[in-house]
């Protein structure tokens, strides 16, 4: 008999062989590398200290571990609005037990846990035709911006700064100003000093890349120091891809993240960066638009990359708590309008009616057992609406006024998370 419950420290070796196995085989195709990659990347995450075996829940058969969900704790912050949600990895059964629901059950249980806790958000990167099946809704792009050297051409080469690697004494600077555009920019990740300095720690260690450390290596971790001394950026990056062959290509070089105080240290970091170039490279900066590295790359004559969602997707597990988690941040959005509004919007999700009642500048959300008569997916349509992306013709189904509250009480957006390293 199947029995599903949260693991403990004396499944890890078993959930190991597990991961191994479950990602060495995707359909009928079987990559042995894909799956010691994995274990590899999991036996370090599970060797930290703060890791909590009842983050991960287990179907077992007769001492066997047939299937694993597991998730680690993160927090994101809308708009200084700092939320608790659940990064999902991995999900997991051994091949010749697929089919049968049971990586599906144990991520049912641990979602539930989650809730119970107080956690109203996940997200994962995973299969988009499988995780939506789920009621997860694909809103996390991986947004790009990419400039040549070429552009370098068209401007002043000239800077007010150097870079040189970044040093453990570095890093509070570095985690204030990660801080100043957290403040910004919406759905980032929580980091703390603390953070920081364990990530510093990781760099050089083997596997780095395997293991998907932030920041893996030291000499690609680099601080922007103006003539003056002071630090005003930070950036990462990496030339180690391959192409569609699976062959060394350095046409390509990303910066998988990078900072910076104002937008003219930001301009001056990345001609500078250019300048190291090859005339035949491509520099890619992640981020969204609204990113000062990304918008300095723009005015430098760069292209913003603005994909479709496709693998990042978050799914509501408690619209009740997050909707009361969030309403500070609609009574801010509110504030900045000069006149008082009212009004009442409601919709239906699964068996739940969800009313907002808007009154001068504040917002009551109030959510009960409601009919749906609905046909449409108001599920994927509301996670949009909440994270901002959607088309404005996709309000027209509202009265006027209604949704003229709703796109001031959810503006369009570019949700963003770092899409690499999200389980750090």
């Amino acid at each position: 008999m199947i029995r599903f419950r949260k693991s403990t420290l004396r499944d890890r070796g078993a959930l190991m062989e597990l991961i191994e196995k479950g990602f060495a085989a995707e359909g009928n195709r079987v990559e042995i590398s894909e799956g010691t990659e994995h274990r590899t990347l999991f036996s370090y995450l599970y060797s930290q200290t703060t890791w909590n075996p009842e983050w991960v829940w287990i179907a077992e058969e007769e001492g066997q571990i047939l299937a694993a969900a597991g998730y680690f704790p993160q927090a994101l912050t809308f708009e200084k609005q700092t939320l608790p949600v659940g990064a999902i990895s991995p999900v997991v059964t051994l091949p010749t037990y697929r089919s049968q629901g049971l990586a599906r059950k144990c991520l049912s249980q641990m979602m539930s846990d989650l809730v119970r806790q107080g956690v109203s958000l996940v997200f994962l990167w995973g299969l988009p035709f499988y995780y939506p099946r789920l009621g997860f809704v694909p809103v996390l792009p991986r947004y790009k911006t990419k400039i040549t050297v070429s552009h370098l051409m068209q401007n002043s080469p000239e800077t007010n700064g150097s870079f040189r690697e970044c040093q453990f004494e570095d890093l509070s600077e570095i985690a204030e100003l990660y801080q100043q555009n957290q403040d910004h920019y919406f759905l980032q990740p929580v980091r703390t000093l603390k953070w920081w300095q364990e990530r510093y720690r990781e760099i050089g260690t083997d596997n780095v890349f395997i293991k998907e450390v932030p920041f893996p290596k030291k000499e690609n971790f680099l601080v922007w120091e103006n003539t003056s001394g002071k630090i005003t950026g930070y950036l990462n990056y990496s030339s180690e891809y391959l192409n569609y062959f699976l062959q060394s290509d350095d046409h390509k070089v990303v910066m998988s993240e990078s900072a910076a105080k104002d937008i003219n240290s930001a301009e001056d970091m990345i001609k500078a960066f250019l300048n190291c170039l090859q005339t035949y490279q491509t520099l890619y900066i992640r981020g969204t638009p609204n990113h000062i590295m990304n918008t300095a790359a723009y005015l430098l004559g760069g292209t913003h990359i603005i994909p479709a969602p496709l693998a990042g997707m978050v799914k509501v597990l408690d619209w009740a708590t997050l909707l009361k988690n969030l309403t500070p941040l609609f009574c801010r959005r509110l504030a900045y309008l000069p006149h008082a509004v009212y009004g009442e919007i409601e919709w239906n999700i699964d068996d739940l009616l969800i009313q907002l009642i808007i009154k001068d500048h504040s917002v009551k959300t109030l959510v009960n057992k409601g009919q749906n008569d609905l046909k449409i997916d108001q599920n994927r349509f509301f996670t949009r609406l909440l994270f901002g992306l959607y088309h404005s013709s996709e309000l027209d189904t509202f009265q006027e006024e209604q949704a003229e509250l709703l796109s001031i009480l959810f503006p369009q957006k570019y949700p963003f998370i770092w899409d690499a390293n999200y389980l750090y």
